[in-house]
């Protein structure tokens, strides 16, 4: 029968090790730490060949263990000091910014039965030091799907496109920078726009096309049902285009206008409505009342709202 074997541990310290070789960069840091600790058997300094078991836990007592054994077999021990290197990376979550304890186990290096080895006591908290491979987890690890492991990612920026890092405020703003070039230099199309590319074939891009009436022809644009109408007939003396505009609930409006007609001639009034700000949405037809050789009354109903009556008078010969 084995007889039973009394193991006490003196922890000596912790101490991350980590070796880095230069060659052009440096290779990264590993996740391994030293345990450096003294063995008392049987009220002596241990002076033998011994396995040892090193289990981590979530807590000091009872707990969640966390990933494998880390098992270090016919570890010397001499006058009781020994020296392993142990490694959790192979879980993710051994070291994760949380507290973590070691479970020492130990038996003599000459038993193979797994069940032999003596749980010490207590736990061996990890002090702060092999907490320094957490952070080689704590950065990116990708940005939009892009990685570079101990590295950096560096935005560029095309096509009009602005960025503007802030070490300070820790952002980056990314926006659009507008050209002030007017000969289009994205290439954008009128069908991309959905602007008209010409009219009859005259173009002119970013700008207007106006039309001008020739002889005896009247052009009478509306904005509100976004229609020009074309007029000819009798022969034109001239015409004289202007505004009227109504604030809420005002009925009727003045306007003088410039040059003079003869009003005992035939007149034509032309009017087309364009709608500033109106909560009823609705309009009504306007009416010409009065006019004088350089004055026109026009008359429109009841609004709640804005108007602006645009209009004509046609001055025949």
């Amino acid at each position: 029968m084995k007889s039973a074997k009394a193991f006490a541990i003196i922890v000596m310290g912790f101490g991350l090790t980590v070796c880095a070789v230069r060659t052009g960069h440096a290779a990264p840091m590993g996740k391994a730490f030293t345990y450096q600790g003294r063995l008392i058997d049987a009220n002596l300094a241990a002076d033998d060949l011994y396995d040892f078991r090193f289990r981590l836990y979530d807590a000091s007592v009872g707990g969640k263990k966390i990933g494998p054994d880390v098992n270090e077999s016919d570890v010397d021990v001499i006058e009781g000091y020994f020296t392993v290197t142990l490694d959790f990376a192979s879980d993710p979550n051994a070291f994760n910014g949380n507290a973590r304890w070691l479970e020492i186990g130990v038996r003599p290096g000459w038993l193979n039965d797994p069940n032999e080895y003596t749980a010490l006591w207590p736990r061996q908290e990890l002090t702060p030091t092999p907490y320094a491979t957490y952070a080689a987890n704590v950065g990116l690890m990708s940005v939009d799907g892009v990685s570079n492991p101990g590295g950096n990612v560096d935005l560029l920026s095309q096509n009009a496109i602005a960025i503007a890092p802030n070490n300070t405020a820790k952002t980056i703003t990314i926006g659009e920078s507008h050209s002030p070039r007017k000969d289009n230099p994205h290439n954008v199309t009128s069908a991309q726009t959905g602007a008209l590319a010409s009219v009859d074939g005259v173009s002119n891009p970013g700008g207007n096309v106006d039309f001008v009436a020739g002889a005896n022809i009247l052009i009478t644009p509306d904005v509100q049902s976004k229609a020009i109408t074309f007029t000819g007939g009798a022969a034109i003396k001239q015409v004289i285009r202007g505004t009227a505009t109504y604030n809420s609930f005002q009925t009727s409006q003045t306007v003088a206008f410039s040059p003079s007609i003869d009003p005992s001639k035939s007149v034509a009034f032309v009017p087309s409505f364009a709608i500033l700000t109106s909560t009823t949405g609705g309009q009504a037809a306007a009416i010409m009342t009065n006019l004088t050789s350089d004055t026109i009354t026009i008359e429109i109903s009841v609004h709640n709202g804005s108007f602006k009556v645009s209009f004509q008078i046609v001055e025949y010969y």
